[in-house]
Protein backbone atom coordinates (compact mmCIF):
# COMPACT_ATOMS: atom_id res chain seq x y z
CA UNK A 1 0.00 0.00 0.00
CA UNK A 2 2.71 2.35 0.66
CA UNK A 3 4.46 1.26 -2.28
CA UNK A 4 1.35 2.23 -4.53
CA UNK A 5 0.71 6.00 -2.28
CA UNK A 6 4.29 6.78 -3.31
CA UNK A 7 4.06 5.84 -6.82
CA UNK A 8 0.67 7.54 -7.12
CA UNK A 9 2.32 10.75 -5.30
CA UNK A 10 4.77 10.68 -8.28
CA UNK A 11 2.77 10.55 -10.74
CA UNK A 12 0.59 13.44 -9.50
CA UNK A 13 3.80 15.77 -9.37
CA UNK A 14 5.07 14.45 -12.96
CA UNK A 15 1.25 15.53 -14.57
CA UNK A 16 1.94 18.89 -12.75
CA UNK A 17 5.44 19.97 -13.42
CA UNK A 18 4.02 19.21 -17.44
CA UNK A 19 1.24 21.26 -17.33
CA UNK A 20 -1.46 18.89 -17.25
CA UNK A 21 -3.46 18.92 -14.03
CA UNK A 22 -2.11 23.20 -13.34
CA UNK A 23 -4.65 25.10 -12.99
CA UNK A 24 -4.23 28.43 -15.48
CA UNK A 25 -1.95 31.48 -14.08
CA UNK A 26 -4.53 33.93 -12.28
CA UNK A 27 -3.15 36.59 -13.81
CA UNK A 28 -0.09 36.82 -15.92
CA UNK A 29 0.74 40.23 -17.60
CA UNK A 30 3.02 43.04 -18.79
CA UNK A 31 3.59 46.77 -18.52
CA UNK A 32 5.81 48.76 -20.10
CA UNK A 33 6.93 51.82 -17.87
CA UNK A 34 7.86 54.26 -20.49
CA UNK A 35 11.62 55.29 -22.44
CA UNK A 36 14.62 54.24 -20.51
CA UNK A 37 12.19 52.86 -17.33
CA UNK A 38 11.87 49.11 -18.21
CA UNK A 39 9.03 47.13 -17.41
CA UNK A 40 7.39 45.06 -14.78
CA UNK A 41 5.97 41.42 -15.26
CA UNK A 42 2.70 40.46 -12.88
CA UNK A 43 2.32 37.04 -12.07
CA UNK A 44 -0.43 35.28 -9.86
CA UNK A 45 -0.17 33.95 -7.44
CA UNK A 46 2.32 31.30 -5.42
CA UNK A 47 5.30 31.78 -7.94
CA UNK A 48 8.54 30.90 -6.45
CA UNK A 49 11.37 31.13 -9.57
CA UNK A 50 11.21 32.94 -12.90
CA UNK A 51 13.55 32.16 -15.48
CA UNK A 52 13.96 34.31 -19.19
CA UNK A 53 15.45 32.56 -22.13
CA UNK A 54 16.34 34.60 -24.91
CA UNK A 55 15.59 33.45 -28.72
CA UNK A 56 18.04 33.67 -31.42
CA UNK A 57 16.37 34.97 -34.52
CA UNK A 58 18.79 33.16 -36.75
CA UNK A 59 16.50 30.34 -38.40
CA UNK A 60 15.77 27.63 -37.03
CA UNK A 61 14.53 29.48 -34.19
CA UNK A 62 16.71 28.53 -30.76
CA UNK A 63 17.58 29.68 -27.42
CA UNK A 64 20.69 31.99 -27.39
CA UNK A 65 23.23 31.40 -24.30
CA UNK A 66 22.28 30.86 -20.61
CA UNK A 67 18.61 31.77 -18.57
CA UNK A 68 18.32 34.36 -16.30
CA UNK A 69 16.61 33.27 -13.19
CA UNK A 70 15.62 34.26 -10.23
CA UNK A 71 14.15 32.84 -6.93
CA UNK A 72 11.41 35.08 -5.66
CA UNK A 73 11.86 34.63 -1.87
CA UNK A 74 11.46 37.76 1.10
CA UNK A 75 14.95 38.20 0.54
CA UNK A 76 14.72 39.94 -2.80
CA UNK A 77 12.36 42.70 -2.34
CA UNK A 78 15.08 44.59 -5.02
CA UNK A 79 13.79 42.17 -7.88
CA UNK A 80 9.85 41.99 -6.92
CA UNK A 81 7.67 43.39 -4.70
CA UNK A 82 3.70 42.26 -4.34
CA UNK A 83 0.38 42.14 -6.46
CA UNK A 84 -2.85 43.14 -4.93
CA UNK A 85 -5.82 41.49 -7.04
CA UNK A 86 -9.35 41.43 -6.72
CA UNK A 87 -11.59 38.30 -7.80
CA UNK A 88 -15.51 39.21 -7.58
CA UNK A 89 -17.82 36.78 -8.33
CA UNK A 90 -19.96 39.01 -10.41
CA UNK A 91 -16.61 39.41 -13.06
CA UNK A 92 -15.38 36.83 -15.23
CA UNK A 93 -11.69 38.54 -15.02
CA UNK A 94 -9.95 39.64 -12.13
CA UNK A 95 -9.57 43.03 -11.48
CA UNK A 96 -5.96 44.99 -10.29
CA UNK A 97 -5.83 46.40 -7.01
CA UNK A 98 -8.91 46.26 -4.28
CA UNK A 99 -12.55 46.25 -4.89
CA UNK A 100 -15.06 47.34 -2.88
CA UNK A 101 -17.63 44.97 -3.40
CA UNK A 102 -21.28 45.40 -3.76
CA UNK A 103 -23.96 44.49 -1.95
CA UNK A 104 -24.28 40.24 -2.78
CA UNK A 105 -21.00 40.30 -4.21
CA UNK A 106 -17.86 38.20 -2.75
CA UNK A 107 -14.60 39.13 -3.54
CA UNK A 108 -11.31 37.55 -2.87
CA UNK A 109 -7.76 39.40 -2.81
CA UNK A 110 -5.02 36.94 -3.63
CA UNK A 111 -1.69 38.39 -3.33
CA UNK A 112 0.52 38.46 -6.94
CA UNK A 113 4.05 39.31 -7.41
CA UNK A 114 5.78 42.11 -9.64
CA UNK A 115 9.08 41.57 -11.29
CA UNK A 116 11.03 44.38 -12.54
CA UNK A 117 13.25 44.16 -15.61
CA UNK A 118 15.62 47.12 -16.38
CA UNK A 119 16.90 47.67 -20.05
CA UNK A 120 20.24 47.18 -19.18
CA UNK A 121 19.36 42.82 -18.18
CA UNK A 122 18.11 42.08 -21.31
CA UNK A 123 18.71 43.34 -25.14
CA UNK A 124 15.43 45.40 -26.41
CA UNK A 125 13.30 44.66 -29.50
CA UNK A 126 13.41 41.13 -28.87
CA UNK A 127 11.62 37.74 -28.08
CA UNK A 128 12.17 35.36 -25.25
CA UNK A 129 10.35 32.09 -23.50
CA UNK A 130 9.68 33.32 -20.15
CA UNK A 131 8.77 30.83 -17.41
CA UNK A 132 7.34 30.91 -14.19
CA UNK A 133 7.40 27.98 -11.25
CA UNK A 134 5.08 27.75 -8.70
CA UNK A 135 5.36 26.70 -4.98
CA UNK A 136 2.99 23.21 -6.17
CA UNK A 137 5.69 22.71 -8.90
CA UNK A 138 3.91 23.67 -12.08
CA UNK A 139 5.50 25.82 -15.10
CA UNK A 140 4.11 28.22 -17.13
CA UNK A 141 6.01 29.16 -20.24
CA UNK A 142 5.13 31.88 -23.05
CA UNK A 143 6.23 33.96 -25.89
CA UNK A 144 7.34 37.28 -24.95
CA UNK A 145 8.71 40.21 -26.73
CA UNK A 146 10.41 42.67 -24.57
CA UNK A 147 10.21 45.98 -25.45
CA UNK A 148 11.31 49.88 -24.79
CA UNK A 149 8.87 51.39 -26.45
CA UNK A 150 5.90 49.04 -27.85
CA UNK A 151 5.24 51.89 -30.23
CA UNK A 152 8.45 52.42 -32.36
CA UNK A 153 9.81 51.02 -35.94
CA UNK A 154 12.18 48.61 -33.53
CA UNK A 155 9.22 47.04 -31.85
CA UNK A 156 6.97 46.70 -34.91
CA UNK A 157 9.41 45.07 -37.03
CA UNK A 158 9.95 42.45 -34.12
CA UNK A 159 6.18 41.87 -33.14
CA UNK A 160 3.67 43.80 -34.89
CA UNK A 161 2.09 47.59 -35.48
CA UNK A 162 -2.18 47.89 -35.29
CA UNK A 163 -4.33 50.64 -35.37
CA UNK A 164 -7.84 51.74 -36.90
CA UNK A 165 -7.43 53.92 -40.46
CA UNK A 166 -11.11 54.90 -40.84
CA UNK A 167 -13.74 55.43 -38.48
CA UNK A 168 -16.87 56.29 -39.31
CA UNK A 169 -20.40 55.95 -37.66
CA UNK A 170 -21.13 52.90 -37.71
CA UNK A 171 -17.83 51.31 -39.00
CA UNK A 172 -14.17 51.25 -38.65
CA UNK A 173 -11.00 49.74 -40.50
CA UNK A 174 -8.39 48.58 -39.04
CA UNK A 175 -4.88 47.34 -39.75
CA UNK A 176 -2.26 44.94 -38.33
CA UNK A 177 1.00 44.68 -39.71
CA UNK A 178 3.08 41.56 -38.62
CA UNK A 179 6.57 42.64 -38.42
CA UNK A 180 10.11 40.08 -39.81
CA UNK A 181 10.90 39.00 -37.04
CA UNK A 182 7.99 37.11 -35.86
CA UNK A 183 9.20 33.81 -34.33
CA UNK A 184 7.21 30.71 -36.25
CA UNK A 185 5.22 32.79 -38.40
CA UNK A 186 3.64 29.61 -39.98
CA UNK A 187 2.68 28.47 -36.73
CA UNK A 188 0.33 31.22 -35.68
CA UNK A 189 -2.41 32.63 -35.54
CA UNK A 190 -3.78 35.90 -35.27
CA UNK A 191 -7.17 36.48 -33.40
CA UNK A 192 -8.98 40.26 -33.49
CA UNK A 193 -11.33 40.40 -30.69
CA UNK A 194 -13.74 43.68 -30.82
CA UNK A 195 -15.63 44.53 -27.89
CA UNK A 196 -18.39 47.27 -26.77
CA UNK A 197 -16.84 49.09 -23.59
CA UNK A 198 -20.19 50.17 -22.41
CA UNK A 199 -22.04 47.25 -22.36
CA UNK A 200 -18.42 44.54 -22.41
CA UNK A 201 -20.06 42.73 -25.05
CA UNK A 202 -18.31 41.33 -27.79
CA UNK A 203 -19.13 42.92 -31.46
CA UNK A 204 -17.10 40.42 -33.78
CA UNK A 205 -14.01 38.24 -33.39
CA UNK A 206 -11.90 37.35 -36.49
CA UNK A 207 -8.83 35.00 -37.07
CA UNK A 208 -6.27 35.80 -39.38
CA UNK A 209 -3.15 33.98 -41.12
CA UNK A 210 -0.84 36.13 -40.42
CA UNK A 211 2.28 36.73 -42.99
CA UNK A 212 5.60 39.03 -42.42
CA UNK A 213 5.71 42.39 -43.66
CA UNK A 214 1.84 42.09 -44.81
CA UNK A 215 -0.40 44.57 -44.11
CA UNK A 216 -4.37 43.01 -43.27
CA UNK A 217 -7.21 45.03 -43.43
CA UNK A 218 -10.26 44.22 -41.35
CA UNK A 219 -13.61 46.34 -41.85
CA UNK A 220 -15.87 46.33 -38.75
CA UNK A 221 -19.69 47.25 -39.95
CA UNK A 222 -22.69 47.19 -37.62
CA UNK A 223 -21.36 49.81 -34.80
CA UNK A 224 -22.98 52.29 -32.71
CA UNK A 225 -22.52 55.94 -33.36
CA UNK A 226 -20.64 57.80 -30.77
CA UNK A 227 -19.72 54.39 -28.69
CA UNK A 228 -16.21 53.21 -26.96
CA UNK A 229 -14.89 50.05 -28.95
CA UNK A 230 -11.49 48.13 -27.16
CA UNK A 231 -10.02 45.90 -30.03
CA UNK A 232 -7.63 43.74 -28.68
CA UNK A 233 -5.51 42.21 -31.22
CA UNK A 234 -3.70 38.42 -30.06
CA UNK A 235 -0.71 36.60 -31.69
CA UNK A 236 -1.31 32.68 -30.41
CA UNK A 237 2.05 31.04 -31.20
CA UNK A 238 2.49 27.53 -31.40
CA UNK A 239 6.23 26.43 -31.64
CA UNK A 240 6.93 23.53 -34.04
CA UNK A 241 7.44 19.91 -32.73
CA UNK A 242 11.48 20.39 -33.00
CA UNK A 243 11.39 23.21 -31.03
CA UNK A 244 9.55 21.56 -27.86
CA UNK A 245 11.84 18.30 -28.74
CA UNK A 246 14.89 20.25 -28.00
CA UNK A 247 13.97 22.53 -24.90
CA UNK A 248 10.54 21.04 -23.44
CA UNK A 249 8.88 24.16 -22.50
CA UNK A 250 6.14 23.51 -20.53
CA UNK A 251 4.20 26.16 -22.91
CA UNK A 252 1.20 28.26 -21.92
CA UNK A 253 -1.56 28.08 -24.50
CA UNK A 254 -3.94 30.32 -22.92
CA UNK A 255 -1.26 33.27 -22.75
CA UNK A 256 -1.35 34.63 -26.68
CA UNK A 257 0.56 38.21 -26.65
CA UNK A 258 -1.82 41.02 -27.25
CA UNK A 259 -2.30 44.55 -28.33
CA UNK A 260 -5.13 46.75 -26.95
CA UNK A 261 -6.18 49.83 -28.57
CA UNK A 262 -9.79 51.97 -27.67
CA UNK A 263 -11.95 53.54 -30.50
CA UNK A 264 -14.85 55.88 -30.61
CA UNK A 265 -16.78 55.68 -33.64
CA UNK A 266 -18.29 59.28 -34.72
CA UNK A 267 -21.19 60.26 -33.42
CA UNK A 268 -24.65 60.80 -36.01
CA UNK A 269 -24.69 64.42 -35.24
CA UNK A 270 -21.21 64.97 -35.91
CA UNK A 271 -21.37 63.12 -39.58
CA UNK A 272 -24.79 64.65 -40.62
CA UNK A 273 -23.71 67.76 -39.87
CA UNK A 274 -20.48 68.06 -41.75
CA UNK A 275 -22.09 68.44 -45.38
CA UNK A 276 -24.27 71.09 -44.30
CA UNK A 277 -20.95 72.83 -42.48
CA UNK A 278 -19.29 72.41 -46.06
CA UNK A 279 -21.80 73.93 -47.73
CA UNK A 280 -22.37 76.87 -45.07
CA UNK A 281 -18.32 77.45 -45.18
CA UNK A 282 -18.44 77.74 -48.85
CA UNK A 283 -21.79 79.86 -49.01
CA UNK A 284 -19.62 82.26 -46.56
CA UNK A 285 -16.37 82.01 -48.88
CA UNK A 286 -18.57 82.84 -52.18
CA UNK A 287 -20.22 85.84 -49.88
CA UNK A 288 -16.42 87.08 -49.65
CA UNK A 289 -15.45 87.07 -52.84
CA UNK A 290 -18.66 89.06 -54.18
CA UNK A 291 -18.49 91.68 -51.54
CA UNK A 292 -14.50 92.09 -52.18
CA UNK A 293 -15.62 92.37 -55.94
CA UNK A 294 -18.16 94.81 -55.11
CA UNK A 295 -15.45 97.18 -53.23
CA UNK A 296 -13.08 96.95 -55.98
CA UNK A 297 -15.04 97.67 -58.40
CA UNK A 298 -16.84 100.62 -56.27
CA UNK A 299 -12.51 101.93 -55.71
CA UNK A 300 -12.36 101.75 -59.11
CA UNK A 301 -15.63 104.50 -59.66
CA UNK A 302 -14.66 106.55 -57.07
Amino acid sequence: MLFIALLLLCFERTVGAGGGDCPKLLWNKKLNMGYGEGLQLQVCCNVTEVSIHQLDSKKPWSISGSPLRRQLTNEEQNVWSELQLSVCNDTAEPSLGFVQPRRGVTCTYPQGQVISVSPDMFEMNQWYVICYKTADDCSYCHFEVLCDNEFSMACGSAWMQSSASVVTNDSMVLWVRVGDELPFVQNSILKITVIDQSTKRVVSKYTKNPQSNRTIDITINELVPGNYYKVETCLDISPPSHFQDTYHFSMDSTKPICQEGAYRTMSGRLANGSSSLFQLNAFTSMFEVFSLLFLLLLCAHV
